[in-house]
């Protein structure tokens, strides 16, 4: 996403998104970063969208793992999925053939961002995801 689309979709999500009196932030992958909720960010800063395109351009700029990397990770979790050691908690279909479906069309595919289902998009708070270190930014 180039810096005017970021700014943007954040523009439209905090004039859309209603107040929030949840917590502001909820921790994510070992603490670094963290699930920033855009209701909660409205009522503790405003609509002040320049403050989140900043945070989220941080963690843009942070280092990323490489494309094999991420690969050799999905095969991981399609192993655990295959052994048994992860399972599904209610499914009738098999998880070894979903998850090998999903993960080789995934792969083919160039492993793009995903987006969450309409459905968990209704239920949940609209959120960013930012580098924790760059939470000291509001406060500036």
């Amino acid at each position: 996403m180039s810096e005017s689309e970021i700014e943007a979709w954040i523009t439209k999500n905090l004039t859309t998104h209603q107040p929030d009196e949840g917590p502001l932030t909820e921790n994510l992958y070992g603490n670094n970063w963290v699930r920033l909720n855009l209701g909660a960010f409205k009522i503790r800063f405003g609509p002040n969208k320049k403050s989140l395109v900043r945070l989220f351009l941080t963690g843009k700029e942070k280092e990323r793992v490489s494309v094999s990397e991420f690969s050799s990770k999905m095969r991981e979790v399609f192993k655990l999925i295959s052994t048994g050691k992860i399972r599904a908690s209610n499914s009738t279909k098999s998880l070894p053939d979903l998850a090998s479906s999903f993960l080789l069309e995934y792969e083919r595919i160039g492993y793009p961002p995903l987006h969450h289902s309409p459905s968990y998009s209704e239920k949940n708070p609209e959120y960013v995801v930012v580098p924790r270190e760059s939470l000291a930014q509001l406060e500036a």
